[in-house]
């Protein structure tokens, strides 16, 4: 196991917690900014994204707006959230449909392939989510009241008061 990514400097600066003696003179990334402002318009889906993606990618957006963390510039890795949570759809139905064991022309009987599959596309599927602080770990993280302000008003809660 490799462990935690390690954290820049510049969130270490920026959360109060760097030590010299610790991480060292570690340089800092150029820019204007520790935590440039966000491209909060809506990025237009791949062309190449269809069916059940291109339905998972309209909800995500959705739900990214809501956080207040959607940024044109993750578009490819929203993108790729959006393959693997088909894909784990498509291969949970399929083995639904078929079963976890399939048989085999000599008789015998193996884990059906969109076993891996799912495997596979659940693993991306996390791993993706927490990248774009779609779990509750990566928003705890986030710190989205301080780090990109608070998230935009929705006005379907003004609804309810």
């Amino acid at each position: 196991m490799r462990g935690r990514k390690p954290k820049p400097t510049a969130l270490h600066l920026a959360d109060g917690t760097y030590r010299p003696d610790r991480h060292g003179p570690r340089p800092l990334a150029p820019g204007p900014a520790l935590f440039p402002e966000l491209d909060r318009e809506i990025p237009q889906p791949p062309a190449n994204l269809q069916g059940p993606a291109l339905r998972i990618w309209h909800e995500t957006i959705r739900e990214l707006e809501k956080l207040g963390t959607l940024d044109t510039a993750d578009r490819g890795v929203i993108a790729l959230y959006c393959e693997a949570r088909a894909e784990l759809g498509w291969a949970m139905n399929r083995v639904r449909r078929d079963g976890r064991i399939v048989s085999t022309a000599a008789g015998g009987q193996k884990p059906h392939p969109a076993v891996g599959i799912k495997n596979q596309a659940a693993l991306r599927v996390a791993r993706f989510a927490a990248e774009l602080g779609l779990t509750p770990t990566a928003r705890a993280r986030l710190r989205l009241g301080t780090r990109f302000g608070p998230p935009p008003a929705d006005p379907e809660e003004s609804d309810l008061d």
